[in-house]
């Protein structure tokens, strides 16, 4: 009856926060956490080097002997770390290096001290490390793998040389595009080679007239008292346009061709008032007579 009464009197509080059964899981969940072990191997200079998020990792740390407890180089802390047993685990924050600067944790057990745990909040991660006083075995400097910074450094690494691949593309297109330009400037002013062979400047006849502004406007039109040579400018890479007499072509037949670099358009004698044209761009040539 007694027990009766109390539990009437004194009933126990409900759970507010948890559905029924999660409780129980969240339990479960957490305990398995804390049984998971992870990868371990040994570092440089004695550093024993765990991979950061795979367990929970463990410092062994010998009574009042200093462990070590390294983070990345460049991340900072955001709060002081927070230790369980503030009492018996001394905990100090070092700086080692410079450029960047690696923060390390200093850890020392005094002699009764118990298995306590460590918090460590950064601007990258928060760190929670299982502390455990132990006269064997001792741990000098505990150090991560970070997979994230990893998986991101490789990420930089690719994003670096598509960019030094993607600058040196520019740099060789725009080297050609100088000497396309060079090329054209030449054009424009000597002498080239016709279908009869190299002639020289004053040979040729340049006396003629281009108006308009499509892309494949050329750079030089010359004729060598037989044929008309058209020249466009070397950078160009769109269609071909075709040559359409003028008015003042009249009926005459009109031959074309292609020359091999597939930058010269050749007609088999000296034309008068032709149009280019490809698609609704059209260039004017014509011939002056004085």
């Amino acid at each position: 009856f007694e027990t009766w009464l109390s539990a009437a009197l004194n009933p126990k509080p409900k759970d507010p926060g948890l559905p029924e059964g999660q409780a129980g899981r969240t339990r479960e969940v957490a305990a398995a956490w804390s049984r998971r072990t992870g990868p371990v191997a040994l570092g440089k200079a004695g550093r024993v080097v765990t991979t950061f998020g795979e367990s929970i990792p463990v410092a062994h740390c010998s009574p009042l002997t200093v462990c070590y407890i390294e983070l990345e180089p460049g991340e900072t802390l955001t709060d002081s770390p927070s230790v369980g047993d503030s009492l018996r685990w001394q905990v100090v924050v070092k700086l080692q290096g410079r450029d960047p600067v690696t923060i390390v944790i200093e850890i020392k057990p005094a002699a009764d001290a118990v298995e306590t745990n460590l918090v460590i909040p950064t601007d990258r991660r928060l760190y929670t490390i299982t502390l455990v006083n132990d006269p064997v075995y001792h741990t000098p400097i505990l150090a991560f793998r970070w997979p994230d910074s990893e998986a991101r450094a490789s990420a930089e690494r690719i994003e670096r040389q598509r960019a030094e691949e993607l600058a040196a593309e520019e740099a060789l297109a725009a080297e050609a595009a100088v000497r396309a330009d060079v090329t054209a400037a030449e054009m424009a002013r000597s002498g080239v080679l016709t279908e009869a062979g190299p002639r020289a400047a004053e040979l040729l006849d340049f006396r003629f007239k281009v108006t308009g502004d499509a892309a494949f406007r050329p750079v030089r039109v010359f004729a060598d008292g037989s044929r008309t040579y058209i020249d466009l400018h070397p950078r160009y890479r769109g269609p071909l346009p075709a040559i359409v007499a003028g008015k003042a072509e009249g009926n005459a037949a009109l031959n074309t061709r292609v020359s091999a670099s597939g930058s010269r358009l050749v007609a088999d004698r000296v034309i008068t008032d032709v149009w280019l044209q490809s698609g609704r761009e059209r260039v004017r040539i014509r011939r002056m007579t004085n």
